[in-house]
């Protein structure tokens, strides 16, 4: 079984730090996506494919189980210049994946709704 993780940063290199960290605890690249609302590209498409930004992010997020309130933020905070960094695990990693994504402050976008 997977697991899917998100986080927003207040800054792109902060959500590439977390990737590379990702990575470095064997989550495959193609697992991991960081998008930077900053550049409005991604460096690293990975597990979002095409879905950069807007409606079609949201449909891959719901997608993923992701509840579409909560996925229109994430689309919403890259568009006001946030990293945005998503990663799907195995269970077995999930808590680790987790606490490596926390290592950067997230932004908390339930308090801006």
């Amino acid at each position: 079984m997977t697991k899917i993780l998100v986080a927003l940063y207040e800054q792109a290199d902060q959500a590439q730090q977390t990737a590379q960290q990702l990575a470095n605890l064997g989550i495959a690249r193609q697992e991991i996506s960081v998008l930077s609302g900053q550049s409005g590209s991604s460096s690293s498409a990975g597990l979002l494919g095409d879905s950069q930004s807007g409606a079609q992010l949201v449909r891959k997020l719901a997608e993923f189980g992701i509840p579409r309130d909560q996925a229109e933020l994430y689309a919403q905070g890259l568009e006001h210049g946030l990293g945005f960094v998503v990663a799907r695990v195995e269970n077995d990693r999930a808590e680790a994946a987790g606490q490596v994504m926390e290592r950067q402050p997230v932004v908390d976008i339930e308090a801006g709704a």
